[in-house]
């Protein structure tokens, strides 16, 4: 510890002159000397640090501190000359008293968090059942990995429509119906439903439905009105987009003109402009054209994913007629501009 004091020390001790008030002098200046050392943690999580002398042998020589941060008691013992009768030696207790530094503490607590979190992130994700069924069929079908990473990580919720949504996908793969370009289309498209009024048909994840030409028009009104609504309510509540089956022979006038505007702008089918433009819209032909719509998505989508992009009903209750309105929300339905 301190080469001339404590062979001092132990000369003293060996001519019985180590009373108190000699212990006292000693420590008052080994602790004068200790000081002057600069004591500092490598990581810089310590702001400072005191060594003291606190016991020689059995003599105290101050009680220690309290302690506000780290501290460390140390034994050191001192001995001279060989293992015989001449030699002398001699222990002394120490204490390491050092304050925390908050701000490097702070800093490696985020560091070491961020570390456990890119760990954990870096782990393989577990798979559900159908995720797993999936990403068998892709690799049965030769896709590479990368493009299988691509698609599971799009597809990774687990709510009622994602899990349709791989059933769709492994029938279709495995039916042959689904190229790999389609399956990659779908797997970066989000699950909004896109109208194409010049060729007349509906995007729907990145897979595209064509539709005969009336029935997309009228599923096209019902878009609009969806979409126009939620417009002009700029209300928390989602109760717009309804239309109301009009009653025999009284056709809706806003709703025929809507229609024949879209018909006649997107080449419609000549016959059913002239019938509008006659009749107007009516219940029957509304009926109809809902379930041609219905029934032509289901060909293409499966019943299970195409009843999210279908109708739903209420019952009006003055009139006995029947609301109708799709069920997709206003904020996936992407009309042309």
């Amino acid at each position: 510890m301190n080469d001339r004091i404590m062979p001092g020390i132990i000369e003293a001790s060996r001519y019985s002159l180590m009373d108190e008030a000699t212990v006292v002098t000693i420590a008052e200046q080994v602790n004068n000397d200790l000081q002057s050392l600069s004591l500092q943690s490598w990581l810089g999580t310590l702001s400072s640090c005191e060594l003291q002398l606190r016991a020689i042998e059995n003599t105290a020589i101050a009680s220690a501190p309290a302690n506000h941060g780290f501290s460390q008691h140390l034994q050191v013992t001192h001995q001279t000359g060989q293992q015989d009768a001449l030699s002398a030696s001699l222990s002394a207790s120490f204490t390491l008293d050092c304050l925390v530094a908050p701000g490097p503490v702070l800093s490696m607590s985020f560091l070491f968090a961020a570390f456990v979190t890119a760990l954990i992130a870096g782990l393989p994700r577990a798979y559900s059942p159908q995720q797993r069924q999936l990403l068998n069929v892709l690799s049965d079908v030769g896709l590479e990995w990368q493009d299988i990473q691509t698609v599971l990580t799009h597809l990774q919720k687990n709510d009622t429509a994602s899990l349709q949504w791989y059933d769709f996908l492994i029938q279709r793969i495995q039916s042959g119906s689904l190229s790999v370009e389609q399956l990659m289309q779908s797997a970066n498209a989000s699950d909004c439903i896109q109208f194409h009024h010049d060729r007349q048909s509906v995007s729907i994840r990145g897979i595209e439905v064509p539709l005969s030409r009336t029935p997309y028009f009228y599923y096209a009104l019902y878009a609009h009105q969806r979409h126009d609504d939620a417009q002009r309510n700029f209300s928390a509540c989602d109760d717009n987009g309804w239309i109301l089956n009009p009653a025999s022979g009284r056709a809706n006038p806003e709703h025929t003109r809507l229609l024949l505007n879209l018909m006649k702008t997107h080449d419609g089918h000549q016959k059913a402009i002239k019938e509008l433009e006659a009749h107007g819209v009516r219940a029957k032909t509304m009926d109809q054209n809902r379930n041609k719509v219905k029934e032509e998505l289901i060909k293409v989508l499966g019943e299970s994913v195409a009843e999210q992009y279908l109708f739903e009903t209420r019952r009006d209750s003055r009139t006995g007629r029947n609301h109708y309105r799709l069920k997709t929300s206003a904020t996936k339905i992407i009309l042309p501009l």
